[in-house]
């Protein structure tokens, strides 16, 4: 009978030892999803200071620009009693006399300049000895 109940305690021992390991399986598993979940938290938290620190870097941008007023309105702004038109056909007109004014002094020029070369060319043939 003392045997028999040394049996049923062992019996009862191994279930227990199958249950906690079961359990700690389960406990491993968990862990695991444990660490994961706290990196993953870490990380949120890290992107939220990041956000954070920008909205207050922006929203002390945003102060300091409604505080500080480098311009002043002189006067508001009315619109032209008339409407103005471009002055396109005056502006062709003028660059048109101009650019012919100042292509003929550039020719002048230039030939004046080709001039003065074939004097300074007919000099220095003239100064060279015949033999």
């Amino acid at each position: 009978a003392e045997a028999e109940g040394k049996l049923t305690e062992v019996a009862t021992y191994e279930r227990l030892i199958a249950q906690h390991e079961r359990e700690l399986q389960r406990l491993v598993s968990l862990n695991t999803e444990y660490v994961k979940l706290k990196a993953d938290v870490s990380r949120a938290q890290s992107v939220y200071n990041l956000l954070l620190d920008k909205l207050t870097e922006a929203t002390l941008k945003e102060n300091e620009i409604l505080n500080t007023s480098f311009v002043q309105i002189v006067e508001p702004a009315s619109p032209p009693r008339r409407p103005i038109s471009p002055l396109s056909p005056k502006i062709v007109v003028v660059g048109a006399i101009a650019s012919t004014v100042l292509g003929i002094a550039l020719a002048f020029l230039l030939e004046y300049v080709e001039t003065l070369r074939m004097e300074i060319g007919e000099e220095k043939v003239q100064e060279v000895p015949l033999a």
